[in-house]
């Protein structure tokens, strides 16, 4: 009896083996298979697929475009500013498991998202921009800048900060 409880527990420890095994396969992409890609861009962002030569287009920050896997492996391959100065991050998070380095810089975008910075109080905002990644001060001023045009950024305190963060003079496009 005593051998057969012995057998049982090895079988259930082999079978949970090949779970743990099983559940950490990563999963192979198609070279078309599409990944879905949010823009981090202000304004129109356009590129051609290094192997497709699909033409991908972000009208405005947070569109979001499909890209084939094998476009995104090649601007990842060459160091792309696409991917690693990111102008659009990947939105799958199978891939990104796989991508450690472009998980981490993705996850530096996502956590400095410019309508959360935005809508701060002008003390939370001056310190949120001293947080903001480099790769991603471009966009918090090109925000900043539409977001002054169209009257959405009206506070002198929050363009200030801008200015005095950034190195911008933000405050010429201010209407007296």
């Amino acid at each position: 009896m005593a051998v057969t409880k012995k057998t049982a527990s090895v079988s259930e420890e082999i079978k949970k083996t090949e779970t743990k095994t099983t559940s950490k396969t990563q999963k192979k992409f198609a070279p078309d298979e599409v990944i879905e890609c949010r823009s981090v861009t202000v304004g129109q962002l356009v590129g051609t697929g290094k192997k497709s030569q699909i033409y991908y287009l972000w009208s405005n920050y947070g569109d979001i475009q499909y890209v084939e896997y094998q476009d995104l492996l090649a601007w990842k391959s060459s160091r792309s500013g696409y991917v690693y100065n990111p102008q659009f991050i990947i939105e799958n998070d199978e891939l990104l498991e796989q991508w450690p380095d472009v998980k981490a810089v993705n996850d530096k975008i996502k956590s400095a998202d410019c309508n959360k910075i935005f809508n701060q109080t002008a003390q939370q905002f001056e310190i949120s921009l001293t947080k903001v990644p480099e790769s991603y001060k471009f966009v918090v001023v090109n925000m900043a800048r539409a977001k002054i045009e169209s009257g959405e950024l009206d506070s002198v305190a929050k363009i200030k900060a801008l200015d005095k963060a950034f190195g911008t003079d933000l405050m010429s496009h201010v209407s007296n």
